[in-house]
């Protein structure tokens, strides 16, 4: 009786001190994602489901610093748990969560990725994402919340196939934007890199409990107390250490097989489970079942950052690329036979006049179509207009522009004026530049006699015109980068109706030459050896100081 009294004083002491957690790590703020997961069935039905509910078109921006600080505290927190779960190894490796065993074996890919999010998440980038309007992710990439959807439901563990399946399965129900697909990458290493930070610090909140029952359980055999004694240093345990089921469980077990010393406190302890209600097989169960859980996702979480490291994600995005498969029905057939670059730049073009036009990207690129094959019978230069091409970044561009209502940004109108006078704007910015650098130069000089400027300004002409054609041809390539010509991939060879002769020109004046140009052409011809590739040479004598010049042996006609 006495004992049970000192107990409930001394439980009344712990209440009033510290809140009691109901659960094994409770204390840690976000649990790891951990959702029901899904059969490959539900999985996509359950991508059609959230693609409903989902709703996009807000723009926040506030939210990118929100994800920038997410990714920098966990870069944070899985360097520190990482040195702290290291230092543990070191000193007593039984007291480590079994989850903690992929981070230490594995941190260079993770430290890998983190680096590799930093890098292709921009401002600009972000700017071009959807958003969600409503739900607990507000303002959030949509694309965002559906990698984190995924995650939840398959245990963090991502395949191509699911993915590919999950994104295609989203689609039927709402599309998404060609920079989403580009994010998907960047999203999924995002929600996985969280989920591992909820786990390892969920798991280093484990590691520091145990490593305090470690420490106050040699500290009673240290003591060797009596029944009074035992009781006064539980209190002050409890005092300064939350009664947590996990501490307890460690206390218990550091305390068994160590003598007789030790019954007191192991009795106290017993004592006080009991008027808590806690069952110790139950905890140790549940302890158990959550460090094998927390291994396996850890687990998939490593291996799926290390897939999403190997895989083709042009592969990816033209698999479900909506955009992609409308182009694809380019009515010359040209499309398809192109190499990535070039179809890549094409859906740029469909992006850019999206973003300017009352019309989504996968109608923008239908209206492409349906504008090559309107021009498959106009019977003038089918041959191009039957191209998507054509209307996407060539000469038919400005029926596109018409068609599709664009109206760009007032800096893209005066690039477009440029390219359009482009002689008058470079000559006109030569002009200007070398004028300006003439009447600074007078003005420098100062008032002298007539003669004397105007031999300075003779002089200083040549060196001015120097610097303003070098100034205007680098602000032409800074403004106006290159434009890539589109080109066919042909992996398999060059068919049949693409047969292609290369010629290259060339002057015989001695037999060294014609063993000069020989040698090179068999060399072209071994580098791109091809059924139907073929080479030739087109050659002409060196020019002669005579108008007609017998040769020996020869007579003329």
């Amino acid at each position: 009786m006495k004992g049970e009294l000192w107990l409930r004083r001394l439980t009344g002491i712990i209440r009033s001190k510290v809140k009691v957690p109901v659960l094994p790590g409770d204390d840690v703020s976000e649990a790891p994602l951990h959702g029901e997961k899904f059969a490959s069935d539900r999985l996509l039905e359950h991508a059609k489901y959230i693609a409903h509910t989902q709703e996009a078109g807000g723009f926040e921006r506030i939210f990118f610093q929100s994800l920038l600080i997410q990714l920098t505290g966990n870069k944070e927190i899985l360097e520190r748990t990482h040195d702290e779960f290291t230092q543990a190894l070191k000193t007593d490796k039984t007291l480590l969560p079994s989850s903690t065993e992929w981070l230490l074996d594995n941190y260079y890919i993770v430290s890998g990725q983190l680096r590799q999010v930093r890098q292709d998440l921009s401002r600009g980038f972000y700017k071009l994402l959807p958003k969600l309007k409503s739900g607990p992710l507000r303002g959030y990439p949509r694309v965002y919340a559906m990698a984190l959807e995924l995650i939840s439901h398959t245990d963090s563990l991502a395949d191509y196939k699911t993915l590919v399946d999950f994104v295609n399965s989203y689609q039927t129900v709402a599309a998404l934007s060609s920079a989403e697909l580009w994010a998907v990458p960047i999203m999924l290493r995002m929600v996985l890199l969280d989920n591992l930070r909820r786990i390892m610090q969920e798991a280093a909140s484990t590691l520091k409990k145990r490593q305090a029952a470690n420490l106050w359980a040699n500290r009673f055999v240290r003591h060797k107390a009596s029944e009074k004694q035992a009781s006064r240093l539980i209190g002050q345990m409890f005092e300064t250490q939350s009664p947590d089921q996990v501490f307890l469980v460690w206390l218990l077990r550091g305390l068994r097989d160590r003598g007789p010393d030790v019954v007191p406190v192991i009795r106290w302890l017993e004592l006080y489970l009991v008027q808590e209600d806690i069952n110790l097989e139950e905890v140790i169960k549940a302890q158990n079942q959550l460090q094998a859980t927390n291994r396996v996702t850890t687990g998939n979480i490593v291996n799926s950052l290390r897939l999403l490291s190997s895989l083709d994600w042009t592969e990816f995005f033209e698999s479900t690329s909506l955009v992609e498969r409308i182009l694809r029905q380019d009515p010359s057939g040209v499309y398809a036979q192109m190499d990535f670059t070039s179809r890549d730049m094409y859906r740029h073009a469909v992006e850019t006049l999206s973003k300017f036009s009352p019309y989504n990207e996968q109608e923008t690129a239908r209206r492409a179509v349906q504008l090559a094959r309107e021009g498959m019978y106009s019977g003038d230069d089918t041959a191009r207009k039957g191209h998507v091409g054509y209307y996407l970044i060539f000469h038919g561009r400005k029926d596109m522009d018409r068609k599709l209502e664009y109206n760009p940004p007032l800096l893209t109108k005066l690039k477009k004026l440029i390219k359009d006078f482009p002689s008058t704007f470079y000559l006109g910015s030569i002009i200007y530049i070398w004028m300006g650098i003439m009447a600074w130069w007078s003005g420098y000089l100062g008032v002298i006699s007539g003669t004397e400027t105007l031999i300075t300004l003779v002089l200083a002409g040549l060196p001015a015109s120097v610097i303003a054609v070098g100034l205007t041809n680098w602000a032409v390539i800074s403004v106006f980068p290159p434009d890539r010509i589109p080109k066919l991939e042909f992996k398999d060879g060059i068919p049949e109706e693409y047969r292609t002769m290369v010629v290259v020109p060339g002057l015989i004046s001695s037999e060294a030459d014609v063993e000069h140009l020989t040698e090179n052409l068999e060399k072209r011809y071994l580098a791109n050896r091809d059924r139907h590739l073929h080479f030739a040479l087109l050659t002409d004598w060196s020019d002669s100081d005579e108008k007609e010049k017998k040769m020996p042996g020869t007579r003329k006609f």
